[in-house]
């Protein structure tokens, strides 16, 4: 089966939508009248459809988008996102349309948004909007190189030779007694990871970690992954059941998408519609769990080459004990770039300025991104715990100055606690009985 992926990106959002079909020789109709729409057309010769990367959001084109829309909304729903994203535009703005590509590394929007900033500002020229992006991010590319996971496509990570593995976290090998039998992912499947494997992770760490770390964070985003109605294990999105709730897709007839039913401690409250809801789960949460969590997703996709700098860190995420204090975590809401798989951005530093972090990572999930250090341990790296140590750091970081709801968490807290999610209700006055 071939999946066919476009993306649209306005330099203030961004979406991926694919489509597919049995014949990967045949373009579906589908994506044909697709790419017509926004000004594609057929070379005879090549047999290709060719299309400019670079177009302008017109009356015109709106009204064929709408009329490609009302088509084939009942067959594919999710072609109404390319109403809602030109109709965001203002018109004449310009706007990128990529084809067979799901997502793409930061420099490559960074340079999309420069060419965008260019053409939508016509007395701006590119060499200086190009210039502005370098101001923003020149120094960081300088400084950090990028690895990115994007698991739409099986990748696995690490020596494919079982015989020939080290894993990463006990050093253990076939020839000391360990084994390599079973899948370990990368980002843990409870979060809908299914493509990105660690070859090098033993069924002893894979087995520990998934009762440890990795279950505070499956519970962390629990709620995230059902209201998104993520697939995990199984290919089902999971069903909650806490001490006083439980929360599911609703796999009836109706209008409802999920039903949420709560049984309050306060049974005296009648008929009366509740403002608040806490809803407790059955067990705990450990929050340093969660922090080393993102670290050892982060150390899962990293190239082999590069684990000796983490010897500490790996040690800490083996280890039962945990530290007092660790950088705060920087986190963000934004339905720019919305994903039900989790994306990972692993930043390694290229020189010896210790002013700044060895390792950081940025990890999305549904409409969440988290931004945290990697802690080394090391004596000769800062441990940006310090404020001001914290602060050039992300000063640092001028990119994400775009969005300025940016909260910074502390998840240094190594006791385990009772996790509640309170939640507020209202009630939709347009929706009739």
């Amino acid at each position: 089966m071939k999946t066919f992926w476009f993306m649209l990106l306005s330099g203030k959002s961004s979406f991926s939508l694919n489509v597919s079909c049995d014949n990967e020789d045949d373009l579906p109709e589908l994506v044909v009248e697709l790419l017509k729409c926004f000004g594609g057309y057929f070379v005879p010769i090549t047999h290709e459809f060719k299309i400019d990367v670079f177009i302008r959001n017109t009356q015109k084109l709106r009204a064929k988008v709408v009329e490609y829309v009302e088509r084939y909304k009942d067959n594919c729903p999710q072609v109404n996102k390319y109403n809602d994203f030109l109709n965001k535009l203002k018109d004449g703005d310009f706007f990128c349309l990529l084809t067979d590509c799901k997502s793409i590394g930061q420099k490559e929007q960074f340079e999309i948004d420069a060419k965008l900033f260019a053409l939508n500002n016509p007395y701006i020229e590119p060499e200086v909007a190009l210039e502005h992006v370098n101001e923003l991010f020149g120094d960081f590319f300088y400084k950090y190189s990028i690895v990115s996971i994007h698991p739409g496509k099986k990748i696995k990570v690490g020596e494919p030779l079982k015989s020939k593995r080290i894993c990463r976290f006990c050093k253990g090998s076939e020839s000391s007694g360990v084994f390599f039998k079973h899948e370990a992912h990368a980002i843990s499947e409870s979060l809908g990871n299914k493509n990105i494997i660690l070859n090098e992770e033993c069924d002893t760490c894979n087995r520990d970690f998934s009762k440890t770390i990795e279950m505070d964070i499956d519970l962390w985003f629990k709620m995230h992954t059902a209201f998104f109605k993520v697939k995990t294990k199984g290919n089902k999105v999971p069903v909650i059941k806490g001490k006083n709730f439980s929360f599911r897709v609703n796999s009836f007839n109706d209008d409802s998408d999920f039903i949420l039913t709560h049984s309050p401690d306060d049974l005296s409250v009648g008929d009366a519609f509740p403002k608040e809801l806490s809803l407790e789960f059955n067990q705990g949460i450990v929050i340093q769990n969660v922090y080393k969590a993102f670290v050892k997703f982060s150390m899962s996709v990293i190239s082999s080459s590069k684990i000796h700098l983490f010897e500490k860190t790996i040690e800490w995420l083996k280890g039962e004990g945990f530290v007092d204090a660790l950088p705060l975590i920087a986190v963000l809401s934004t339905y720019d770039n919305f994903t039900k798989i989790p994306e990972l951005y692993v930043y390694l530093r290229n020189d010896d300025d210790n002013n700044f972090p060895l390792a950081f990572g940025e990890f999305h999930y549904t409409h969440l991104r988290y931004v945290f250090i990697i802690p080394v341990f090391c004596f000769s790296e800062k441990e940006f715990i310090e404020k001001n140590e914290y602060n050039t750091f992300w000063r640092f970081l001028k990119h994400y100055e775009k969005y300025d709801n940016w909260s910074f968490q502390d998840f240094s807290n190594k006791e385990r606690t009772q996790f509640v999610i309170n939640m507020k209700l209202e009630v939709n006055s347009d929706v009739h009985q």
